[in-house]
């Protein structure tokens, strides 16, 4: 049952943030919300997309055990090193169109969840819920546009929103 609990714990600021933030990139782009709405089997690159584009978590820490070397400089041990996950997201080394939102990007290969052994435990239960908001908004909903203006939450971390004003309509998607 802990792990049951904990699991729970785990995924539940990456999978409000992912919903959110990604349902805040949905809403200003009414031209990538019409793509989704047309292509609803892009649900899960584009869960994945929302993710590296505004990443939930957008930085994490961890202690040098040994010295290391990253990119010809030297960092001694029991050092704390702070990681700009959302910041690896955007490396145009790494991601084609780093700062456009994609929604069919593939490959895909973001750092949000972290990597190695300190992989989110969460990081399959925010992607299957996250998948289930994204796949009612494509397929299950009539309308969705934005309500007001959306409101960031300050934390150095944990990037979401306060508030996120929607309107929506139940039913089918006309179209």
């Amino acid at each position: 049952m802990d792990n049951v609990i904990f699991l729970f714990f785990a995924g539940f600021d990456t999978t409000t943030n992912l919903v959110a933030t990604g349902c805040a990139a949905l809403l200003s782009r009414p031209d990538v919300l019409a793509r989704l709405r047309a292509e609803p089997e892009l649900v899960p690159s584009a869960v994945e997309e929302f993710l590296r584009f505004d990443a939930p978590i957008q930085a994490t820490a961890r202690l040098t055990r040994a010295p290391i070397e990253v990119s010809g400089r030297r960092i001694n041990a029991n050092r704390l090193v702070v990681l700009l996950l959302a910041a690896a997201n955007r490396d145009g080394r790494r991601f084609a169109r780093p700062d456009e939102l994609d929604i069919a990007r593939t490959p895909n290969p973001h750092v949000s969840f972290s990597a190695g052994p300190h992989f989110c435990l969460g990081a399959t239960l925010a992607r299957l819920e996250g998948a289930a908001v994204f796949d009612r908004i494509a397929r299950g909903l009539a309308g969705f546009e934005p309500a007001g203006a959306p409101v960031r939450r300050r934390h150095m971390s944990f990037r979401g929103y306060d508030h996120l004003p929607a309107r929506v309509r139940l039913g089918a998607f006309p179209g």
